[in-house]
């Protein structure tokens, strides 16, 4: 069994971005503060495709993911997995 790795990141507007990973997911939250409230991108260098990131649909490029709410794209040509999180507080988990 792998240990669980998290990390958490306090913003100065009081909000937060934190991650999650144990065995073959990564849960990747997002928690809103006074200023940058208008949600998160995450970029996260991938050793494969994800199998699915529950509750978002995926882009079919990069601008797409950026016009978009929320979703995420994995770049085949650098092995990055973006994934866009809207305001407020919210979470996607990520299935390896």
């Amino acid at each position: 069994m792998t240990a669980a790795l998290r990390s958490q990141f306090e913003l100065f507007d009081g909000g937060s971005v934190s991650q999650h990973s144990a065995e073959d997911n990564t849960t990747v939250m997002s928690h809103s503060g006074d200023e940058l409230d208008q949600g998160a991108m995450f970029e996260l260098v991938a050793a494969s495709a994800p199998s699915g990131v529950g509750g978002l649909v995926e882009a079919s490029s990069l601008i797409a993911l950026d016009d978009a709410t929320d979703g995420w794209f994995y770049d085949t040509s650098d092995d990055t997995l973006w994934m866009k999180l809207a305001s407020g507080n919210t979470e996607a988990t990520i299935q390896w």
